[in-house]
């Protein structure tokens, strides 16, 4: 182990750590071996956790900050926001992200307001992918919520049944960030987008399921009740949820291609 790596003890701080690295590769088009170089580590720093998904990863803070050095991005959205979709929010939306000095003048302008929604990944139930390998595009429509704030408003694209028959793969659902509501006000039963991870931290699944009131406060639940979906029903004492399984946006339209009459 380098004196620059330790041990996760927290899965969310290696969920943030391996969202970060990875951000910070996909965004520079960088290897991780040319970032590690660049920012004077030894690349197994990089590359053992990065390649071996049980290899625990946490960066130190030194480490942490010669990567925003050398890339000129910070940390920070990784860090104070609990799920990915936060997390890539608010690098598009929120001051002091990226260093003009690396990016050139006006790199760090907030993103456009008011005319379009990203499309921050996929809906899929039983799919684990590790955080942050799921590439998460630039891609808009020009669909909005006109009561809320673009940088609350996210979407995601069904990728199999587990929403039918409300909402077919290819669909595209216009969210809401839980940030958005009143907890005490939320109209149930809705549709929530639900973020899954796995015990190390490492692994996530985003799914779109039944939110309802039940006995024990909260249940979740597949619309569809084919067998392969049963497994998805979780119960949660209150709202948004835990690390472990959290609800991170409330599914307000289905938005879909129609066929050419």
């Amino acid at each position: 182990m380098t004196a620059t790596a330790r041990d996760a003890e927290d899965p969310r701080e290696q969920s943030a750590t391996i969202a970060y690295v990875r951000f910070v590769v996909a965004t520079t088009g960088m290897s991780p071996s040319a970032l590690a170089r660049a920012a004077g580590i030894a690349t197994t720093t990089l590359t053992r956790p990065l390649n071996n998904p049980k290899y625990k990863f946490a960066l130190s803070a030194t480490t942490l900050e010669k990567i925003a050095k050398i890339s000129g991005i910070s940390p920070a959205p990784f860090f104070e926001n609990d799920d990915t979709v936060s997390q890539k929010l608010a690098t598009f939306y929120d001051t002091g992200v990226y260093d003009e000095g690396v990016w050139g003048p006006g790199s760090d302008s907030v993103g456009e307001e008011g005319r379009s929604t990203l499309l921050l990944g996929s809906v899929a139930a039983g799919r684990w992918l590790e955080v942050g390998i799921e590439e998460f595009s630039v891609f808009s429509l020009n669909v909005t919520i006109p009561t809320a704030a673009p940088r609350n408003c996210f979407l995601v694209q069904v990728s199999d049944l587990h929403l039918a028959p409300a909402a077919h793969p290819t669909d595209f659902l216009l969210c809401l960030r839980m940030a958005e509501f009143d907890l005490e006000k939320l109209y149930l039963p809705t549709v929530a987008i639900v973020e899954r991870k796995s015990e190390d931290g490492r692994l996530v699944e985003r799914t779109a399921l039944r939110l309802s009131t039940s006995k024990a406060g909260f249940q979740l639940s597949a619309i569809c009740r084919r067998p392969e979906f049963r497994s998805h029903h979780f119960e949660l004492p209150t709202l948004p949820g835990t690390d472990d399984l959290r609800v991170i946006g409330i599914a307000e339209l289905a938005v879909r291609t129609l066929s050419a009459p």
